[in-house]
């Protein structure tokens, strides 16, 4: 049994495309999202501090399907958003393509809550009691 649950929701929003080429097919994970569930490894100092959060990583796919860059949008714990970035990078993707069908570098966000389950969360209120 898994002491940790990580959530993922996978929303996908274009920000910039090849100098704001319109993108009609966005790229998706080869393997689909448990490609991505199976590259993230739950930090232990995270698990024993009982850090939990939510990381936007924000990618660069290349036309090749390979994620070129990532960094990460918003405010998040150090370990949280090194093991979103490192999952991302791990991760194959099938391209973006334009309107007409021509594959494209897209730079993607994706979003990787990470959540405890209550077995843990109620060990660490217990400690702090």
């Amino acid at each position: 049994m898994k002491l940790v649950q990580i959530i993922f929701c996978f929303l996908l929003f274009i920000i910039f495309v090849n100098a704001q080429e319109k993108v009609a097919h966005m790229p998706k994970p080869v393997g689909g999202m448990e490609s991505i569930i199976n590259n993230v490894l739950y930090p232990k100092d995270a698990k024993k501090e009982g850090i939990e959060g939510k990381a936007l990583v924000v990618a660069v796919v290349d036309e090749n399907g390979d994620v070129q860059k990532v960094s990460i949008a918003n405010e998040v714990n150090d370990l949280l958003g090194k093991a979103a970035m490192e999952a991302i990078k791990k991760t194959k993707f099938t391209p973006g393509k334009d309107e007409n069908g021509n594959v494209v570098k897209t730079e993607i966000t994706i979003p990787i809550k990470f959540k405890l389950d209550n077995c843990k969360k109620k060990k660490k209120e217990e400690k702090h009691s």
